[in-house]
């Protein structure tokens, strides 16, 4: 395709106009502006392209990405924030956007220790969302507490719950409200876990780590327990027509053979396409009319808009949910909530309690390097702070530690670091909080919404919102570590009184119970 640019910026709107909304076009018309380094071209053209495509933004990400991998990604910023101060489209998910797109940029120009370049970048996303302001602001709600008031108010949050003057958290008083069995009554029953057996569709993804928490904790209660891996249900890029139904004959070979009491499906097969699903699923009901088993949905990413979704297209086949999502709570239809239980995996302490190890480190953080967490880690590295930051690629088979190894890791820090922000600009309790209390290590938390619709703040955890709160709270710390000791047996004793896998176990059992 023969292109011929104007001669002026003036030109644009009428070079637009011809291209008659052919988006391909469009596209191509914007890389070769970039490639004849026409930036300001590409701009107003591509403003244009918002303005007619409003309700979508795949023009503003075209140009976003084009500049990126032509090596202009400082321009590409500039470019997004001009675009978005005129555009017509939606505010917050075009704030939502370019955040993210600036956090990815900053991990190269970090990686490759250009200072100047990342807090540039880090200025211009706190000036585009609030979240950015995290890291630069330290006034108002994100000015840090003094020594003495941090102090004072860990005190007086810990004796007011021991005094009973504290409620409990939201997720426990959902709990209660349920018509528990005692673990005894389900001795011997027949528990068939339906997981995915990789975390990602690439064939190099490592293996999902909560699958050995089943059986861990669901044989020493008493229950007989069986995996079965169902990835082709999930990851059906990488699995032909024939290996999806043979993985579906298996299944039903294994519930017909081995008769279950109850099958507990990751994702309850919601991954596919429409048709796909809906023939999957009137398999799955079928035998549990003709074999008599109960259905119990397991979404372990509930935070994720699909999810949500996906629970509500397949309420008619379980018999319960399960999710740790705890901002659903009280938002979904009645008919699911009254069938939900929202609460954490079980986390067995055979696994994660590792006495022998010696607590060598004083604040760890142990995880991805993911964009929302770069701003952090970038501003952690640069200071003194008495943090270690272990990143690990969570996605690739062999470079992930066992679970046993990752247990030891942990068992190292007197204080376990946790940030976390997803992707979607939200902030979304992590499973390492469960791995860090059971570790016998104190949780120090980026504030999310739902951590204290499980512990108690300043009891159980600390929370901060701000990197000013981060670097003062751990120096306090630092300086006493019999307060870091009270919090984390708090937190310890708070886990086994009520998240223990034998609530785990009698809840989301009797749930099913109950609505069969």
């Amino acid at each position: 395709m023969q292109i011929v640019f104007p001669d002026s910026i003036e030109g644009i709107p009428a070079f637009y106009q011809s291209c008659q909304g052919d988006e391909e076009k469009i596209k191509f018309i914007v890389k070769g502006l970039i490639e004849h380094d026409l930036l300001d071209y590409a701009e107003s053209f591509t403003r244009l392209a918002c303005s007619e495509f409003h309700t979508s933004f795949w023009p503003f990400i075209n140009l976003l990405c084009i500049l990126t991998k032509a090596g202009k990604k400082v321009e590409s910023i500039s470019v997004a924030a001009n675009i978005m101060k005129t555009s017509r489209m939606s505010g917050d998910v075009m704030c939502d956007q370019v955040v993210f797109e600036i956090y990815s940029i900053m991990r190269d120009f970090m990686q490759a220790n250009q200072k100047d370049v990342v807090q540039a970048l880090m200025e211009l996303a706190a000036r585009l969302r609030p979240y950015g302001k995290r890291l630069i602001s330290s006034s108002g709600e994100l000015a840090p507490l003094s020594q003495d008031e941090f102090k004072a108010k860990i005190t007086k949050a810990i004796e007011e719950f021991k005094q009973g003057k504290t409620a409990l958290p939201f997720v426990l008083d959902h709990f209660n409200k349920c018509e528990l069995k005692d673990i005894s009554a389900f001795k011997g029953k027949k528990v068939l876990g339906v997981f995915r057996q990789r975390a990602y569709s690439s064939k190099e993804a490592r293996d999902v780590e909560f699958l050995e928490f089943y059986p861990k904790t669901a044989l020493p209660l008493g229950l007989d327990y069986r995996t079965f891996y169902h990835d082709a249900f999930v990851h059906t890029k990488h699995y032909s027509a024939e290996d999806y139904i043979e993985q579906i004959d298996r299944l039903e070979k294994e519930v017909r053979e081995w008769r279950p009491d109850y099958i507990y499906i990751d994702n309850l097969l919601s991954h596919h396409e429409p048709e796909i699903t809906e023939r999957v699923q009137a398999r799955l009901a079928a035998w549990k009319a003709e074999y008599g088993f109960k259905v119990i949905g397991f979404f372990a990413d509930a935070w994720g808009n699909k999810q949500k979704k996906a629970i509500g297209q397949t309420m008619e086949l379980a018999d319960a949910f399960h999710h740790s999502h705890s901002t659903y709570i009280g938002t979904l239809p009645e008919d699911v909530e009254k069938k939900t239980l929202c609460f954490p995996c079980p986390y067995p302490r055979s696994i994660f309690d590792c006495p022998d190890v010696e607590k060598d480190i004083f604040t760890l953080f142990h995880g991805t390097l993911n964009p929302m967490r770069v701003p952090w880690a970038t501003k952690i590295l640069e200071s003194d702070l008495n943090v270690k930051m272990h990143f690990s690629n969570h996605h690739v088979k062999g470079e992930v530690a066992t679970m046993d190894a990752y247990a030891r890791a942990l068992s190292r820090a007197k204080v376990s670091l946790i940030l976390t922000a997803r992707t979607t600009m939200q902030t979304a309790m992590t499973g390492t909080v469960w791995e860090a209390i059971l570790t016998n290590s104190m949780i120090l938390e980026e504030e999310s919404v739902e951590a204290p619709h499980y512990l108690v703040p300043f009891v159980h955890y600390v929370p901060f919102c701000s990197y000013a709160q981060l670097k003062h709270y751990i120096k306090y710390l630092e300086q006493d570590e019999e307060l870091v000791s009270l919090i984390r047996q708090n937190a310890s004793d708070f886990y086994d009184q009520y998240y223990s896998p034998d609530h785990f176990w009698s809840g989301i059992l009797s749930l099913a119970d109950a609505n069969h």
